[in-house]
C-alpha cells in the first residue's frame, strides 16, 4: 500500500512519505485504501470484474455451479480479501516502530 500511496501523492519512496505522516495518519490512509482502493490494486480489481463476468456468462453451471469472483482472476498479492485480524500488540508494535523511526512521540 505504501508504494501505491507514494505514486498517488508524488513521493519517490515510502521513506520520504513516512517522514511526513504520523502513525495515526498512516492508519487513516490504510483504512481509506481498504475502503476505496487506488493504484494497482484498483486496476487488478476492475480487470477481475470484467474477467469474472465473461467467465460466468460462458460457464456451464452444471459443471461449475459456483460462480467466479473478481478475486479469482487477480494475482494473490492484490486480492481484496477481508483484512486479516491483527492482535492489538502487533498493531501497537508496528505503530511504535514507525514513530520511533520518525523520531516522533506516539499519538
Amino acid at each position: 500500500m505504501l508504494f501505491d500511496l507514494c505514486l498517488e501523492l508524488g513521493y519517490p519512496h515510502p521513506d520520504h512519505l513516512l517522514n511526513e505522516l504520523s502513525g495515526r495518519q498512516l492508519r487513516e490512509w490504510e483504512v481509506y485504501y481498504h475502503t476505496k482502493p487506488f493504484g494497482s490494486q484498483l486496476g487488478f480489481y476492475q480487470s477481475g470484474i470484467i474477467a469474472s463476468v465473461l467467465a460466468n456468462v460462458n460457464r456451464d453451471s452444471k459443471k461449475s455451479p459456483t460462480p467466479f469472483k473478481a478475486e479469482d482472476f487477480m494475482p494473490m498479492a492484490y486480492r481484496m480479501d477481508k483484512p486479516k485480524k491483527q492482535g492489538v500488540e502487533l498493531m501497537k508494535a508496528l505503530l511504535d516502530g514507525i514513530s520511533v523511526k520518525k523520531g516522533k512521540a506516539n499519538g
